[in-house]
This record gives structure tokens, C-alpha cells and sequence, in this order.
């Protein structure tokens, strides 16, 4: 029983120490964040993109799946918003990519602070770049599949 008392001393004086609790609490609020670039990359720019042809529907399904039958009035001003168009030229889209990089370098170090897991390598900004496009093309690929897997029938 001593055992398990000084583990649990040790722990929590681990835990104060190193200032887990507030790399967790801005963990969660980076990533509550990181959320913005993309609903704006989603809502407003992908759909006017002609090739894609995703307009409407994908909006509606944005709405059926990150949204609960019971939110009628949020519905009505998402559409509202969405429906408004955003110019879509060059220096948005810089300002889109340095906010999306920067939260991912923000949340990848932070997850290597809670970890503790550091490399003896100093990381430079095109390996950085060159993950983070990587985590942003599969990730969307794989958003991708699971929102469409959300339609498919379960038997």
C-alpha cells in the first residue's frame, strides 16, 4: 500500500512540476482553435472550387454530422454565413497557410512537452513544412473517407 502512496506522491508532484495541466489546457484550446482554418478551407473555399462540385451537399453534411438535429437556429446562420462569398486570391491563402502551420507547430510541440519526447536534432522549417503537409494531406484524405463512410448503410 506504500507502494501505491508514493507512486501517487511522486506522480502528482511530477505533474505540478513540469506544468502538465497547463500544456494539456493549452493543448485543448490550440486545437479548439486549429479548428477555425479548417471550417473556413471547408465552408467557404472548397466549394468554389468548380471541379469539385461538392457545393451543397458537402455543406449539408458538415451540418448533419458536426451539428444535432435539435440546433435549428445555429443551422440557419451557418448557412447564412456560408452563403456569403469570400474573395479567395493569394495573400488569403498565405494567411490561411501561416495560420494553419503555426498551430501545428504549437500543438507538435506542445504534444512533445507533455510526452516528454524531444529530439536531439534541432527540427528545421522544411522538415516542419514537409510533415505538416503530409499530416494535411492525409489528414483531409482521411476526414474525407470518414465523412463518407457516414453515408454508406450498416446492415
Amino acid at each position: 500500500m506504500n507502494k501505491i502512496k508514493d507512486f501517487f506522491k511522486i506522480f502528482f508532484r511530477s505533474y505540478s512540476q513540469k506544468g502538465i495541466y497547463k500544456e494539456a489546457a493549452a493543448l485543448t484550446f490550440v486545437t479548439l482553435l486549429g479548428f477555425v482554418p479548417f471550417v473556413i478551407l471547408f465552408l467557404f473555399l472548397l466549394p468554389e472550387l468548380p471541379f469539385l462540385q461538392i457545393g451543397t451537399n458537402f455543406s449539408e453534411l458538415l451540418l448533419k454530422v458536426f451539428l444535432p438535429s435539435s440546433a435549428e437556429q445555429i443551422t440557419v446562420i451557418i448557412k447564412q454565413i456560408a452563403s456569403q462569398k469570400i474573395p479567395f486570391n493569394f495573400l488569403s491563402f498565405i494567411i490561411l497557410l501561416f495560420s494553419s502551420y503555426s498551430l501545428f507547430k504549437i500543438i507538435n510541440d506542445s504534444f512533445d512537452n507533455i510526452l516528454n519526447v524531444h529530439e536531439l536534432k534541432r527540427k528545421d522549417f522544411l522538415n516542419n513544412f514537409v510533415k505538416f503537409l503530409g499530416m494535411t494531406l492525409f489528414g483531409g484524405l482521411l476526414i474525407l473517407i470518414l465523412f463518407s463512410a457516414t453515408s454508406l448503410p450498416f446492415f
